[in-house]
């Protein structure tokens, strides 16, 4: 995975580099050096880097030229349409006009014009644009729902039901790159594969989105083993469904190892938090916590080594 990831570094630079060197230039401060680096350092890297990757490996294949840079600049594109939802306050039917007609609303300032520019390259590589468009309509509707997470607590179950969907339909909408169409069983397996990533992901910005009044089933005061057990119930789905579709063993193997080096990583960061947890006489509340208390360092060789206890265990 390091490996892959280092080429896509390096396609990066190459393809997108330059180019935001230039728009920044041209920037009405809409702009702002974290969109670069999410653009740079976290979506156009991870969505090529590990799913496009992943993807490849489950029919047992490698990444075209057309696909590495189709996928590249629609994580490129990923930030900034976030930040359509959490830092503006555009209409929702302006949002989806952006994405079902990028031809005709190509954006009012620099921020939305880069993400029209990215998101219409994107649509040019995709299998399926139109497969890719409704399924950007999928993440915007649980991104609009996600809504009900700042400043409010909406109960475990919506909380649940929110968290699954925020990460089903955005796995579901990467993988929708590379289809003409989708099957059932991809479709089940990608949604509970995007399900287990949004909550492995929510573990390690336990600090962030506390500071960030967001809540979510890390923040809410849930007991730690039970979020473990939500965590290996959702592997041990993903795993199923994995077993039920149509591609070849081998490709199955390949994209089971993948996934399972990224839920190992979750399962150390929740040793971490129960830890935490037996700290506070039995009761997590992050409030309680400094940063660095919350935050899980995988660079730490006792975690590595964690990491790979794990990744044995459950594969």
């Amino acid at each position: 995975m390091y490996r892959k990831l280092n080429t896509q570094k390096a396609f990066l630079q190459k393809e997108l580099g330059p180019f935001l060197q230039e728009t920044m230039l041209r920037n009405d401060g809409t702009l702002t050096e974290a969109d670069v680096s999410k653009m740079l350092r976290y979506y156009g890297l991870a969505v090529p880097g590990i799913l496009g990757e992943a993807f490849a490996a489950l029919r047992s294949s490698s990444l075209s030229e057309k696909e590495r840079r189709g996928c590249t600049w629609l994580g490129a594109t990923t930030g900034l349409f976030d930040d359509f939802f959490e830092n503006t306050s555009l209409a929702d039917g302006y949002i989806e006009l952006l994405y079902r007609q990028p031809a005709m609303y190509t954006g009012n300032n620099a921020n939305e014009k880069l993400a029209n520019h990215c998101w219409r390259i994107a649509l040019i590589h995709a299998a399926n644009a139109d497969l890719l468009k409704d399924m950007a309509g999928m993440v915007h509707r649980s991104q609009s729902e996600s809504r009900l997470q700042k400043n409010n607590n909406p109960g475990r179950e919506a909380l649940q039901r929110i968290t699954f969907d925020k990460g089903g339909y955005s796995v579901l909408f990467y993988m929708a790159f590379f289809y003409k169409a989708i099957t059932p069983a991809d479709e089940t397996l990608f949604y509970h594969a995007g399900a287990l990533l949004q909550l492995e992901n929510d573990l390690f910005d336990v600090y962030k989105d506390h500071q960030g009044r967001i809540t979510t089933l890390v923040t809410c005061g849930m007991k730690i083993a039970s979020l473990r057990t939500i965590y290996l119930d959702l592997w041990a789905k993903t795993k199923q469904y994995l077993l039920e579709t149509s591609y070849s063993p081998a490709g199955k193997n390949q994209f089971r190892k993948i996934l399972c080096g990224l839920v190992s990583r979750g399962l150390v960061c929740l040793d971490m938090l129960q830890q935490r947890e037996n700290e506070n006489n039995g009761f997590f509340d992050p409030a309680a916590f400094t940063r660095k208390q919350l935050i899980c360092d995988m660079e730490k060789p006792v975690n590595l080594l964690l990491t790979m206890h794990y990744y044995a265990k459950i594969l």
